[in-house]
């Protein structure tokens, strides 16, 4: 029985994201250009294959990419060639797979230590596409690879004999993880990267300022939001990506101070449509940008970390005291009945 080396190709480029458990399916007719777009989780991939064959066929590209909004430890870098790819392995950065898209270029996912936000994994593709050339215009955090065992039907492509190039996954090395003290630097580069893109804020005025994790007025987080919204559509106009826009308030919110129930609050009232926007998710929306922020700032992680470790001690301390107070007050008892032993009472007359 023929081996279907297309299922073959499928199941190990999906067995290299194992952290991940839901999929973008995108299917691109080469000739109209239409896209769509399906969320299968992993059995639904493969339980596809067959149907994504004919898509093929007659004419359409088939990609794969974990689920966006989710949090995810992997990388894409689109474009690349051996070189670049050779850079990377001696630089500690070895892709978990390498997919040779068409004749000598590639596309390369690495795997970080630790799942990443989407803004922070564009970034993070940012400045390793500046690194080692890959595409820029495909490092957004959320770019779609290609699916292994597909031709590309990209015009351009095609062979002299009319035949269009096999998709092949020239590497698949799922164990492969980026070293802590290789990422380390990178995630720093990383979050300056971030910072750079996404700053709006005005500067602080002397009534906004506030220690790191102090306490900042409701009506001056609000009026700050409000400036810095009014920023981003002055620089980006109609074209604003607001869950960037929010991610930024959300941030310059908690580094001057502004606790995350204000923050969530303040994000509520004044960012633009909203409610239009994330329509039947709003909370999930609001709570998941906080969260990222909040990661994004690693003064705040450690100042709660150190708060957090400080009240562990505080507790144990206090229990180790209550623990000797109640031996001590055991054996004063014990003394105490050493030394008046119980006596017989006198029987009372009948």
């Amino acid at each position: 029985m023929q081996k279907d080396l297309t299922a073959i190709q499928v199941r190990k480029q999906l067995a290299s994201m194992q952290q991940v458990d839901s999929f973008d399916i995108g299917i691109r007719d080469s000739k109209s250009g239409k896209f769509t777009n399906v969320q299968m989780d992993r059995a639904g991939v493969i339980e596809s294959i067959a149907r994504l064959k004919r898509e093929n066929a007659r004419g359409c590209d088939v990609y794969v990419r974990p689920e966006p909004s989710k949090p995810h430890p992997f990388i894409l870098l689109d474009d690349v060639n051996v070189g670049s790819i050779e850079r990377m392995k001696c630089d500690g950065l070895t892709p978990v797979l390498e997919v040779e898209t068409s004749p000598l270029n590639y596309q390369v996912l690495i795997k970080m230590p630790v799942d990443l936000d989407r803004h922070v994994r564009k970034a993070t593709e940012r400045v390793l596409s500046g690194r080692y050339g890959s595409d820029p215009n495909s490092a957004d955090g959320g770019h779609y690879m290609r699916l292994a065992g597909f031709t590309n039907r990209k015009p351009r492509h095609v062979q002299d004999d009319g035949r269009f190039p096999f998709v092949k996954l020239s590497v698949s090395k799922p164990e492969a993880v980026v070293p802590t003290e290789v990422w380390r630097p990178l995630h720093a580069q990383a979050l300056d990267r971030l910072t750079d893109d996404l700053d709006l804020a005005p500067q602080a005025h002397s009534s906004e300022a506030a220690p790191l994790g102090g306490v900042m007025p409701y009506a001056t987080a609000e009026s700050l939001a409000r400036r810095m919204y009014s920023r981003a559509a002055d620089k980006w106009g109609q074209g604003m990506d607001m869950s960037r826009a929010d991610f930024s308030v959300a941030r310059a919110l908690l580094q001057r101070g502004c606790s995350s129930d204000r923050a969530r609050t303040v994000l509520e009232a004044v960012s633009p449509d909203l409610s239009a926007r994330k329509a039947g998710h709003v909370d999930d929306y609001i709570e998941r940008t906080i969260k990222s922020a909040y990661s994004s700032v690693p003064e705040l992680v450690a100042r709660d970390r150190q708060a957090f470790e400080m009240t562990q001690k505080a507790a144990s301390k206090s229990e180790e005291k209550l623990r000797i107070e109640a031996a001590l007050k055991a054996d004063e008892e014990r003394q105490r009945r050493v030394r008046n032993p119980l006596k017989l009472r006198p029987v009372g007359r009948v």
